[in-house]
Protein backbone atom coordinates (compact mmCIF):
# COMPACT_ATOMS: atom_id res chain seq x y z
CA UNK A 1 0.00 0.00 0.00
CA UNK A 2 1.30 3.44 -0.90
CA UNK A 3 1.84 6.32 1.45
CA UNK A 4 -0.72 9.09 1.19
CA UNK A 5 0.66 12.06 -0.78
CA UNK A 6 -0.32 14.70 1.75
CA UNK A 7 1.15 15.69 5.03
CA UNK A 8 0.04 18.83 6.82
CA UNK A 9 2.84 20.63 8.64
CA UNK A 10 3.34 24.32 9.32
CA UNK A 11 6.47 24.57 7.17
CA UNK A 12 5.10 23.04 3.96
CA UNK A 13 7.97 24.06 1.69
CA UNK A 14 10.65 22.96 4.20
CA UNK A 15 12.60 26.20 4.15
CA UNK A 16 12.74 26.35 7.95
CA UNK A 17 10.41 29.34 8.31
CA UNK A 18 6.61 29.63 8.28
CA UNK A 19 5.75 32.26 5.64
CA UNK A 20 2.99 33.21 3.20
CA UNK A 21 4.28 30.65 0.73
CA UNK A 22 3.54 27.94 3.31
CA UNK A 23 -0.06 29.15 3.54
CA UNK A 24 -0.36 28.90 -0.25
CA UNK A 25 1.02 25.34 -0.13
CA UNK A 26 -1.47 24.40 2.60
CA UNK A 27 -4.37 25.80 0.54
CA UNK A 28 -3.21 23.84 -2.50
CA UNK A 29 -3.05 20.66 -0.42
CA UNK A 30 -6.56 21.31 0.92
CA UNK A 31 -7.93 21.94 -2.57
CA UNK A 32 -6.54 18.69 -3.96
CA UNK A 33 -7.44 16.60 -0.89
CA UNK A 34 -10.73 15.14 -2.27
CA UNK A 35 -9.26 14.23 -5.67
CA UNK A 36 -6.03 12.87 -4.26
CA UNK A 37 -8.00 10.81 -1.73
CA UNK A 38 -10.08 9.25 -4.48
CA UNK A 39 -6.95 8.62 -6.53
CA UNK A 40 -5.31 7.01 -3.49
CA UNK A 41 -8.28 4.65 -3.09
CA UNK A 42 -8.31 3.76 -6.79
CA UNK A 43 -4.55 3.13 -6.90
CA UNK A 44 -4.56 0.92 -3.83
CA UNK A 45 -7.87 -0.92 -3.99
CA UNK A 46 -8.92 -1.03 -7.66
CA UNK A 47 -5.95 -2.28 -9.69
CA UNK A 48 -8.05 -3.01 -12.80
CA UNK A 49 -9.37 0.56 -12.84
CA UNK A 50 -5.84 1.84 -12.28
CA UNK A 51 -4.65 -0.16 -15.27
CA UNK A 52 -7.61 0.86 -17.44
CA UNK A 53 -7.25 4.58 -16.73
CA UNK A 54 -3.44 4.39 -16.66
CA UNK A 55 -3.18 6.06 -13.25
CA UNK A 56 0.08 6.18 -11.36
CA UNK A 57 1.41 7.84 -8.23
CA UNK A 58 2.60 10.70 -10.44
CA UNK A 59 -1.05 11.69 -10.96
CA UNK A 60 -1.42 13.20 -7.48
CA UNK A 61 -2.21 16.93 -7.88
CA UNK A 62 -2.88 16.21 -11.56
CA UNK A 63 -5.80 16.77 -13.94
CA UNK A 64 -7.99 13.96 -12.58
CA UNK A 65 -7.47 15.00 -8.96
CA UNK A 66 -8.07 18.64 -9.86
CA UNK A 67 -11.35 17.97 -11.65
CA UNK A 68 -12.65 15.71 -8.87
CA UNK A 69 -11.60 18.23 -6.22
CA UNK A 70 -13.25 21.11 -8.08
CA UNK A 71 -16.54 19.21 -8.36
CA UNK A 72 -16.46 18.22 -4.68
CA UNK A 73 -15.71 21.77 -3.52
CA UNK A 74 -18.44 23.25 -5.77
CA UNK A 75 -20.98 21.12 -3.91
CA UNK A 76 -19.35 21.28 -0.48
CA UNK A 77 -18.82 25.03 -0.11
CA UNK A 78 -22.56 25.93 -0.22
CA UNK A 79 -23.24 23.22 2.36
CA UNK A 80 -20.53 24.61 4.65
CA UNK A 81 -21.88 28.16 4.22
CA UNK A 82 -25.43 27.06 5.09
CA UNK A 83 -24.26 25.14 8.16
CA UNK A 84 -22.38 28.24 9.35
CA UNK A 85 -25.53 30.32 8.84
CA UNK A 86 -27.45 27.93 11.08
CA UNK A 87 -25.19 28.76 14.01
CA UNK A 88 -25.24 32.55 13.55
CA UNK A 89 -27.76 34.44 15.72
Amino acid sequence: MAIKPWEFVADMNSDGVFTMSDIVEILIQLFFLPGDSLLFLILNYLPKVTELLEFSYDDYHGMFAGIVSFIVWVFLIPIIVNVIKLFKP
